[in-house]
């Protein structure tokens, strides 16, 4: 298998690791020799059957667990929200990639931006539209036909990992980006301190779901090949870096069972994620956290076919 980044030959196996919901399969990452990018072999023919229905978040009864981890979620949305205004004025077009069931689009529209959602799982677009009564097109962002130049921002959070060609998703952002638009690219980050504390256990791998592990250079890099300007890289996540760490400690605590789980499950892996959240601040202090953010742009003058 040649390396999706720089289509190289040369890969060496690394970890071989089952697949957290369903062990029976197990899948390798392989590193490139050549640029270092480390990925998913075997690629899986139909990846939507990894997905069950409880990846993306689902309607919650009204639990005192439940209301806690809204409040709590509520307040790191906006954090993210505060992240994405520092790349555009109140207003803004923003684009979501990968919106999911629609949290962190409704939090930017609340805050003033004209925000559109593309998301290719169904059930998780439907939800967006009815919980929030967000625009969300069903499908992939080619398969959306959005004109050239549509957005100033394109948000693409824990998208990138899950696609098989990387640049060429990017390379559609660039499309529907105005000239001068941003791009805010955000990605679990295998050079993390976490990653090398967990090997195999480390929750962020989620193979075959995440086929991509990236780094800060291979993600500059990525975006480089799509055409885009990458900035500084940003280290950490208060909504992510926690619950990757809790749920490395604990698997089966993580998110996608707690879906399911009753409210002394839930309430136990929220005050887990909670002492998590100290560690997690060292390792952003380090700019070795779970969870890494770089903003490209895309040229001025630049014409992207």
């Amino acid at each position: 298998m040649t390396c999706p980044l720089c289509r190289s030959d040369g890969a060496r196996e690394i970890l071989s690791i089952p697949d957290p919901l369903a062990a029976a399969r197990r899948f390798d990452l392989l590193r490139c020799a050549a640029c270092r990018h480390v990925y998913v072999s075997p690629v899986p023919a139909d990846l939507g059957a990894y997905y069950p229905g409880t990846y993306w978040s689902g309607d919650r009864p009204a639990t005192l667990a439940s209301r806690a981890e809204a409040a709590y979620r509520a307040a790191l949305l906006a954090l993210d929200v505060r992240r994405i205004a520092s790349h555009a004025p109140r207003g803004a077009r923003v684009l979501d990639v990968g919106c999911g069931s629609g949290d962190l689009a409704a939090s930017l529209a609340r805050a003033g931006f004209a925000v559109t959602g593309v998301e290719v799982a169904p059930d998780a677009a439907e939800a967006a539209r009815r919980r929030h009564g967000l625009d969300v097109r069903t499908g992939t962002l080619a398969a959306a036909d959005f004109p050239a130049g549509s957005f100033d921002v394109a948000v693409v959070w824990h998208v990138l990992e899950h696609v098989p060609d990387p640049a060429g998703l990017l390379a559609d952002v660039a499309r529907v980006l105005r000239p001068g638009g941003v791009a805010i690219v955000q990605v679990p980050n295998f050079g993390s301190i976490q990653a090398g504390v967990f090997g195999a256990r480390w929750f962020a791998l989620d193979v075959p779901r995440h086929l991509h592990h990236f780094t800060p250079a291979t993600l500059a890099r990525t975006l480089e090949a799509a055409g885009f300007q990458a900035g500084a890289v940003k280290h950490g996540s208060l909504r992510h870096d926690p619950v990757i760490l809790a749920s490395s400690l604990w698997p089966a605590l993580g998110p996608h069972a707690m879906e399911r789980a009753g409210a002394a499950a839930k309430a136990a892996y929220l005050g887990l994620t909670w002492l998590a959240a100290p560690l997690t601040l060292v390792e952003r202090a380090c700019r070795r956290g779970a969870v890494i953010t770089i903003a490209g742009s895309r040229p001025v003058r630049a014409e992207v076919q």
